[in-house]
């Protein structure tokens, strides 16, 4: 009888759905008929009430914190089990180590070809800066998986203190990212690590200071939420964001060195290929190779009002190919700097060995 029951309101609640999308066409392309049988409408209008009681409708994509916080779940790079487990494993630990050691490598070919210095800038995961705003249940054990790969170098970069010591909002609640004026805590800690710095003319403080904070739209985490009016979020700039018409560039597509674009937005195109953004006004005249995930984007008017040429790509198209050895010794840049989300700071690609160096035990 129960399972009669349970059949009877699966066939009506089918034979619903076409009705509903119907009644509801701007939701669905009526030409496609397995969007007749389309959800979303309805998730739009309980979603809402599942994400009001800590519930995520898509839990793969999206965790949902205190306060209107949200967080990146395991469906991606499987961040929310990386973080509960943090660094306190043999294998965490290894392979840390690993990486370490083949990076020194690295910055051994890069001095070799003229390259002044060589740095990483791991971002922080949200949930590593903002534990204190995930669920009880998603809490980290232990210190974040990058923990290891600060030890014995000069070369990864620990942005964990500085965020930490600041009080202002520096990641979006609704966004997987951090926003400008975090971005310019990143680039400020980048400048002074350099062993050359005495040789650059550094970007006065101002530019690194807290600007203006004000309300935004929300961000990729809400969007995987499927709600209809999404929570507005709050975005924080630093000073460099006030001098956008200060600084003008001319984009170059790097593979046949045509202009792509020239004005004041350095940010351009397809972040996996290839860019040389060229800035005349920029403090110091200087190439910089720059391979950058997503984080990079809030640091790019630092990066590029500060050297004269900025080539851009994606870490994942250059790590760990032999295009990275041909821009190297072709192209030949003063620094080479890799901006890298923490979920992927342990990546294979980072393990691949230098040019000459011998495979470690």
């Amino acid at each position: 009888m129960y399972l009669k029951l349970f059949f009877s309101i699966v066939a009506i609640g089918l034979s619903a759905l076409p009705i509903i999308n119907i009644l509801n066409r701007d939701s669905f392309e009526s030409s496609v008929i397995k969007n007749l049988y389309s959800t979303d409408y309805l998730d739009k209008k309980i979603n809402p009430y599942l994400i009001q009681n800590g519930i995520s409708p898509e839990p793969g994509d999206v965790i949902i914190g205190k306060d209107g916080w949200l967080f990146l779940g395991d469906r991606h790079d499987n961040t929310l089990s990386a973080s509960r487990i943090g660094s306190n494993t043999p294998k965490v630990a290894q392979t840390s180590h690993e990486i370490v050691e083949n990076q020194k490598k690295w910055l051994d070919y890069y001095l070799e070809n003229n390259v002044d210095d060589f740095k990483i800038l791991v971002a922080p995961n949200k949930s590593t800066i903002y534990s204190q705003n995930m669920p009880q249940w998603a809490q980290p054990q232990s210190s974040s998986i990058s923990e290891h790969l600060y030890k014995d170098n000069n070369i990864y970069l620990d942005l964990r203190p500085d965020l930490f010591a600041d009080s202002a909002l520096l990641y979006f609640r609704t966004d997987t990212h951090w926003n400008f004026y975090a971005a310019g805590i990143a680039f400020n800690k980048l400048i002074n690590s350099l062993e050359s710095k005495e040789k650059l003319t550094t970007p006065p403080p101002n530019w690194t200071q807290l600007g203006d904070v004000v309300p935004c739209a929300s961000g990729d985490l809400a969007r995987f939420l499927k709600i209809e009016n999404p929570p507005q979020d709050t975005v924080s700039f630093s000073g460099i964001n006030r001098l956008n018409s200060q600084f003008t560039h001319t984009i170059y597509d790097y593979e046949n060195n045509s202009v792509v674009y020239e004005g004041t937005d350095p940010v351009f195109g397809n972040p996996h290929h290839p860019y040389l953004i060229h800035t005349p006004k920029s403090l110091n005249n200087k190439k910089v190779l720059w391979l950058s995930d997503s984080f990079g984007v809030a640091m790019t008017k630092h990066m590029t009002s500060t050297f004269s040429h900025v080539l851009k790509q994606h870490w994942k198209d250059v790590v760990a190919s032999p295009r990275l050895e041909n821009i190297i010794e072709k192209w030949q840049p003063d620094y080479v700097f890799v901006t890298v989300v923490e979920r992927a700071c342990l990546a294979e690609e980072f393990n691949e060995r230098a040019p000459g160096s011998v495979e470690l035990d």
